[in-house]
C-alpha cells in the first residue's frame, strides 16, 4: 500500500490547525488494525512514531510484555514531551481505545499547545481476529476484541469532548465502514478553511 493509496475522513474539527502548529497524533485502535503499518507508510507526514510497543520491547521481554506497560507509558511520555519541546511532530502508536490513555497524550499536547489529532485506525473483525493470530505472539482475544467494541462504539463527538481538534479516519482498503462514528456528531464543527 503506497501513502497515496491511504484514504482518510475528517470526522469533526474545532477549526483548522494553524499554520506551523506543532501536531501530536494519537491512533486510536485496537491490536492488529494496521497502526504500525499506518505509520510505516506515512513517516514521511506523521513526524516520529512513538510505539508503546516498541518501548515494551525495550524495556521487558518483548513487544507482548504487559508487565512493562507501565514503564513503557512513562518513556513514551518522556519522548513525546522531549520531541514536541524541540517543536517536532509526534505520533503516538498505541491503541488508545479508552478516555484514560487518550487523556495522557492529550495532557502533553495543552501542555505544549501542540495540535491534538485523533486518527482512528479500524478495521472489521474478521481481518483484525485474522492478523491478530498471524503474530507471532498474538495478543489474547479476549482484550482484542474489547478494544474493537470500544473503537467500533467510538463518536467523532466523544473525541472532540475530549478536546482533540481534528478527528480523522482512516479508511480500510477495502471500503468497510466503522459504525457509530460515521454518523454526525451534532456539534458545530467547522471544516478546515471554513467557518
Amino acid at each position: 500500500m503506497s501513502s497515496s493509496e491511504i484514504s482518510y475522513v475528517e470526522l469533526a474539527s474545532r477549526g483548522p490547525i494553524p499554520e506551523g502548529l506543532t501536531v501530536l497524533r494519537v491512533l486510536v485502535g485496537p491490536p492488529a488494525a494496521g497502526k504500525t503499518t499506518l505509520c510505516a507508510h506515512e513517516e514521511h507526514r506523521f513526524g516520529t512514531r512513538l510505539s508503546l510497543d516498541d518501548a515494551r520491547a525495550g524495556l521487558g521481554a518483548g513487544t507482548h510484555d504487559q508487565d512493562a506497560t507501565p514503564a513503557a507509558v512513562e518513556y513514551v511520555r518522556l519522548q513525546a514531551h522531549a520531541l514536541l519541546a524541540m517543536g517536532a511532530d509526534v505520533t503516538i502508536d498505541a491503541t488508545s481505545t479508552t478516555r484514560g490513555e487518550r487523556a495522557t497524550w492529550l495532557a502533553i499536547a495543552r501542555e505544549h499547545r501542540a495540535a491534538a489529532v485523533a486518527v482512528i485506525v479500524w478495521a472489521p473483525w474478521p481481518q483484525v481476529r485474522a492478523r491478530n493470530a498471524r503474530r507471532a505472539r498474538p495478543v489474547p482475544e479476549d482484550f482484542v476484541k474489547d478494544c474493537w467494541d470500544r473503537v467500533t462504539g467510538l463518536t467523532a463527538g466523544d473525541l472532540i469532548a475530549e478536546r482533540f481538534q481534528v478527528v480523522l479516519e482512516r479508511r480500510p482498503p477495502d471500503g468497510s465502514v466503522r459504525g457509530p462514528a460515521t454518523a454526525p456528531t451534532g456539534l458545530p464543527c467547522p471544516r478546515p478553511g471554513g467557518r
